[in-house]
């Protein structure tokens, strides 16, 4: 397995063509194409976001191919997804800190919420719009009215956190791409790189600053904020859990306190979420790595 993972990564880092033709294969194949965004984090990784940028446009040419007839919600998400992977890809490989990027990341999330809100006065009524359009097609599909009921409630109930959700949905998908982009890299010419850079993930204050004064506003019923808080989240979250990794490996028994923690976050509820972005905000203010 690792020798295929070494072949394919030398032979995407050859030229730009063999590059765009490993994006292009994989990006046809209905289960793998999810790989053509890691050929792109990873060539723009390690060359830049110029070698980068044919990656992009060929896989860009394929979802607009693909989705030409039907231009719709899926095909927005697919774009959106593979420009983020791409311009986190090259901050990475510009600044070689993941800090510095996740923050990156929360505000391209916040700056994209407000230019939908610029193109959709009303995102309510798009938001409702889509949602029952899913429950058209969902319905078609599903025969027990219970779930269809179900799935209504909680439409109703993302209506107003949409943009913010999916935003964020993008961003963390786009950072799982870069992540497995990065293992990729790191795997074949820095084996212990990443462990050091995932460990030392931390907010800036300024970014926690934001992130505190955003969600305070949303608390006062501004619906907008609510979704600029909802992207600002996802880089204090990851910061948390980097925070609690670190402590939990100085344990004597790492490996089981460090498992069961990564269990209690993936079958925990949202609580454990929020505990991560406020140990992140903490650690914004007072560095505890300093004082391990």
């Amino acid at each position: 397995m690792f020798v295929a993972v070494r072949k394919l990564g030398e032979f995407v880092l050859r030229g730009h063509f063999q590059a765009a033709a490993a994006a292009l294969v994989f990006s046809v194949l209905p289960i793998l194409s999810t790989i053509s965004l890691v050929i792109l984090s990873f060539v723009t990784l390690r060359k830049g976001a110029t070698r980068g940028l044919p990656v992009l446009l060929v896989i860009l040419a394929i979802n607009l191919g693909l989705d030409i007839k039907t231009v719709d919600f899926a095909f927005f998400f697919a774009v959106g997804l593979a420009v983020t992977v791409w311009l986190f890809s090259a901050s990475l490989h510009q600044s070689a800190s993941w800090s510095k990027t996740l923050q990156y990341a929360g505000l391209l999330g916040s700056i994209c919420i407000c230019a939908f809100y610029l193109v959709y006065p009303e995102p309510v009524q798009f938001w409702g719009n889509f949602y029952q359009s899913l429950l058209a097609l969902s319905s078609k599909a599903v025969t027990d009215k219970a779930t269809i009921a179900s799935m209504a409630k909680v439409f109703q109930v993302l209506i107003p956190i949409s943009t913010g959700y999916w935003v964020a949905i993008i961003l963390l998908f786009a950072v799982i791409k870069v992540f497995l982009a990065r293992w990729w890299q790191a795997s074949l010419f820095n084996p212990a790189g990443l462990g050091n850079e995932l460990r030392a993930i931390r907010i800036s204050p300024w970014y926690g600053l934001l992130a505190v004064s955003s969600a305070l506003i949303a608390a006062t019923g501004w619906t907008f904020m609510w979704n600029v808080a909802l992207a600002l989240a996802l880089p204090l979250i990851l910061a948390g859990i980097s925070l609690v990794h670190t402590c939990l490996e100085r344990l004597k028994y790492s490996y089981i306190a460090v498992l069961i923690f990564y269990i209690m976050l993936i079958i925990g509820s949202y609580i454990w979420l929020l505990i991560m972005a406020a140990v992140a905000l903490v650690d914004s203010v007072f560095d505890f790595r300093k004082r391990l």
